[in-house]
């Protein structure tokens, strides 16, 4: 009797702390400031009259051997990246901690002025402050130009249950302002990859929204990323065929109401012979990695996809796209735009979202 008694009362104490634990987990978001960070490094400059820029997106797919990274994956991570020779560079699925020094250091051998980076999770048992911690992932955006801002916006999903929250980080969308010679141009970071269709649609639309105010300031703005999850049954494709953005009823939502348009057409493609795919790297059969532009503010010059050397250090491939910045004459800045003639990111994306 007294060791049934015992492991009840054991057990309702277990269950009421477990309660407790999750309750407190779920209680209230860290500060902003524990969720982002930013480098810098003593590099040069690119010069002035570089008229023509590079944006590469890349989805380290958490690595795609797992384990601790081996130095030989980096090392197939760094080529790679320095075949895109980019200039802007967006990362997605890093593990913070695992390999973070490594790429920090990559991103300096790279040519890179700074980097700035924003976590997925939220809650307050997360060990990531007051550094980035050693198992949480985000996103990273690197630039050989310096960062005037850098903000991070948290999607959410209202359907989910907070232990499905707590178990599963929410997408964020990490919205960075490089400066060029003066002139703004903003780059929105995205990894949208929801286990439903109903919850990426969601937050296709809420990158949608907080794109639009962006465009509105008529200032340059890329979206890059990765786009990946089950599709809808009316988008659906056999497994050897090449998706693209319209067969994607995600990417519809993200572009309805804008001009943005992919790095690469599929009917361009099927001009050229040159594949869309950019998932799995080894045999690429579906296209998950994107570069959105707006024409008129970046005129593309020319776009690549590289996968890598076999085997592949991700699952994804990377994706560039080399453009120039169109900037009319009477608009060009005789000095660089004071950070108090930009709007604040923060003000700007934060606001409540309108339906």
């Amino acid at each position: 009797m007294k060791r049934t008694l015992f492991v009840l009362v054991s057990g309702t104490m277990l269950l009421v702390c477990l309660g407790l634990f999750f309750l407190w987990a779920d209680a209230g978001p860290r500060p902003e400031a524990d969720l982002t960070q930013r480098t810098s490094y003593p590099t040069p400059l690119p010069p002035s009259t570089q008229d023509t820029f590079t944006v590469a997106t890349y989805n380290l797919g958490h690595l795609a051997e797992g384990g601790d990274s081996p130095p030989s994956v980096l090392q197939r991570v760094e080529a790679l990246l320095r075949q895109t020779n980019a200039d802007f560079i967006g990362l997605q699925e890093v593990d913070f901690g695992r390999s973070s020094s490594v790429l920090d250091s990559m991103a300096l051998q790279l040519g890179m002025k700074g980097t700035v980076s924003a976590v997925r999770w939220n809650d307050r048992y997360s060990p990531y402050a007051p550094r980035l911690g050693s198992i949480v992932s985000g996103q990273t955006v690197w630039s050989r130009f310096p960062i005037r801002q850098h903000v991070r916006t948290r999607m959410t999903d209202s359907s989910q249950a907070f232990w499905e929250r707590w178990l599963r980080p929410d997408p964020v969308v990490h919205t960075t302002v490089v400066d060029i010679g003066g002139w703004p141009l903003f780059i929105m970071n995205i990894n949208l990859d929801a286990p439903t269709v109903a919850t990426r649609e969601q937050h296709a639309r809420e990158v949608n929204r907080l794109y639009l105010r962006l465009a509105r300031l008529g200032m340059p703005v890329l979206i890059v990323g990765s786009i990946d999850g089950p599709m809808s049954s009316a988008s659906a494709l056999a497994s050897n065929s090449e998706p693209t953005s319209s067969d994607n009823d995600t990417v519809e939502l993200l572009l309805r109401g804008t001009s943005l348009q992919p790095a690469f057409f599929a009917e361009g493609a099927r001009v050229t012979g040159q594949s869309v795919a950019t998932h799995p790297a080894d045999t690429p059969r579906r296209k998950v990695d994107y570069i959105f532009y707006r024409p008129g503010r970046i005129a593309p010059t020319d776009a690549n996809i590289r996968c890598g050397a076999s085997p592949p250090p991700s699952d994804h491939c990377a994706v560039t796209l080399s453009f120039l910045l169109p900037r009319p004459l009477d608009r060009l800045p005789d000095t660089r735009i004071p950070d108090a003639q930009l709007p604040s990111l923060d003000s700007l994306l934060h606001a409540p979202l309108d339906e």
